[in-house]
């Protein structure tokens, strides 16, 4: 190596240039990671995570109405673009979306994904695209008819582990007798069918766990809806309290108690904790009777919710008609069709309503307590508001 004035280095110094590769961005929809029904809110949380290995320079959601009943599906995709951290070359986005601006109604579907771009500015910004998603508004019909199925499983499997609760209520009379014997220890048969009482009655509080997290999760779902008045919602917290006693902390001191006994296989400790148990057993059968009635008394508190958002349900779509026939122009056939559409909309949710009234009173008649005298004046006259 030579300097300007053509002096030579004895001990040049080496250097290396390594072209470092440019990879693509990555991305990934941390939630939600699936298809989704829109809430009442007309917002999706969206949560992501971008990654690149020299950073970003845009992140774009795309989005586009993809069916629809009374529109057109659109062919293009509109953008959105996101922030982010423009300083790091990793970072969890959070994006609260709100539709609302599109107007949406049930059975509509958007479907959307996301794209992050790197900032290449030399061979222009490579980009990645997420999973294609979709977000549907449900209609009316399929939350509650959710609802129903849901509520009608969980009164169902409450009966079968009531019905097994009693027969096992016999099991531990017969076995509270056996156990009363002259005898200081129990025998190995005792202990076996002792043990097999307290495994059926394990399953029957695991069914009531199972059965407990099923309603909870469509309480949720029915509350992101905005489907429940507070009334039926503070029957909702009711009901579970309800079955939180029936997985308490004294049953489960008591069940520990029982096996520990147990492993000793002395007859009067046995007994005792045996007599403790079964005490339990019997409280346990109470609480589920008293878990199904308060279960049909929410089906008829939901079921008049139901009827009241099928009137809110009527009125929009009589509003929407009413504006979309001043808006139609003479002799536009599209335009018809739709008025046509949204008018026999009405004529059906008018019928869902009256099948809904009967449904109603049939579930009030199945229960002596319900005050049916005033409850029937009521859906009398919101049902003669509505003709």
């Amino acid at each position: 190596m030579t300097d300007i004035e053509e002096i030579k280095s004895l001990n040049p110094v080496n250097y290396s240039i390594t072209v470092l590769k440019d990879n693509f961005p990555l991305i990934e929809i941390l939630s939600p990671d699936k298809d989704v029904k829109m809430t009442d809110n007309d917002l999706v949380p969206l949560n992501l995570k971008i990654s690149d290995d020299f950073g970003f320079s845009n992140l774009i959601l795309n989005y586009k109405l993809s069916a629809s009943r009374y529109d057109e599906p659109q062919k293009e995709f509109t953008k959105i673009s996101l922030p982010f951290n423009k300083n790091s070359f990793e970072d969890i986005v959070y994006y609260n979306w709100d539709l609302s601006g599109l107007r949406l109604v049930p059975d509509d579907i958007i479907s959307y994904y996301l794209e992050v771009f790197d900032n290449d500015y030399i061979s222009g910004p490579k980009s990645t695209k997420s999973s294609l998603f979709s977000v549907r508004v449900p209609t009316l019909d399929e939350l509650f008819a959710d609802a129903d199925k849901t509520h009608n499983k969980a009164e169902s499997e409450l009966t079968k582990t009531l019905n097994d609760a009693k027969e096992l209520n016999e099991e531990f009379k017969k076995l509270a007798a056996e156990l009363k014997r002259n005898e200081k220890e129990i025998s190995w048969e005792e202990k076996d069918k002792i043990e097999n009482a307290l495994e059926k009655y394990s399953d029957l509080t695991k069914k009531v766990k199972d059965i407990q997290q099923q309603l909870a999760e469509m309480q949720k779902e029915m509350q992101e809806q905005n489907l429940l008045s507070e009334e039926t919602l503070r029957k909702y917290m009711e009901l579970q309290n309800l079955f939180d006693e029936l997985n308490n902390e004294d049953l489960k001191k008591a069940f520990e108690k029982m096996q520990q006994m147990l492993e000793n296989l002395r007859r009067d400790q046995v007994q005792q904790s045996f007599e403790d148990m079964k005490l339990n057993e019997e409280a346990f059968q109470k609480s589920i009777e008293r878990t199904i009635n308060l279960l049909k008394r929410i089906q008829i508190e939901q079921k008049v919710d139901e009827l009241l958002k099928r009137t809110e349900e009527m009125s929009r779509l009589q509003e929407e008609l009413i504006k979309n026939t001043n808006d139609t122009e003479s002799g536009n056939k599209k335009s018809g069709e739709e008025l046509s559409e949204r008018q026999q909309d009405i004529s059906q949710e008018l019928q869902k309503f009256k099948e809904g009234l009967d449904d109603l009173k049939e579930k009030m008649n199945e229960l002596n307590d319900m005050p049916l005298d005033e409850l029937n004046k009521l859906l009398d006259l919101l049902f003669c508001s509505l003709i």
